[in-house]
């Protein structure tokens, strides 16, 4: 019978007892985080989507007037090339 070869003991030095417990506590760190990230959601749903209806109504709104405005201004231009080359075809200004 052959004998059983002793057996390893596995040494943790200091520098890598301190890489493992830092692992550990930045692991921790984020998965705290994510989940209070989580439950303010869970409980300020109602909330979080009401303000962002009031933003995007508001934003929606804003685009609006703005491409209003932009129309209004094209509106005008065109009318005032249009009325320049009417006097142009008729002979001059009058």
């Amino acid at each position: 019978m052959a004998a059983l070869p002793p057996l390893a003991v596995e040494t943790i030095s200091a520098p890598s007892l301190i890489t493992e417990l830092a692992f550990g506590v930045e692991e921790t760190f984020i998965v705290v985080v994510v989940l209070g990230f989580i439950v303010y959601i869970a409980l300020n749903f109602e909330e979080i989507q009401a303000k962002q209806k009031i933003a995007t109504d508001k934003a929606m709104a804003e685009q609006k007037r703005s491409v209003d405005d932009a129309m209004a201004k094209q509106k005008r231009d065109i009318d005032a090339a249009m009325k320049k080359q009417e006097r142009d075809i008729k002979g001059g200004p009058r």
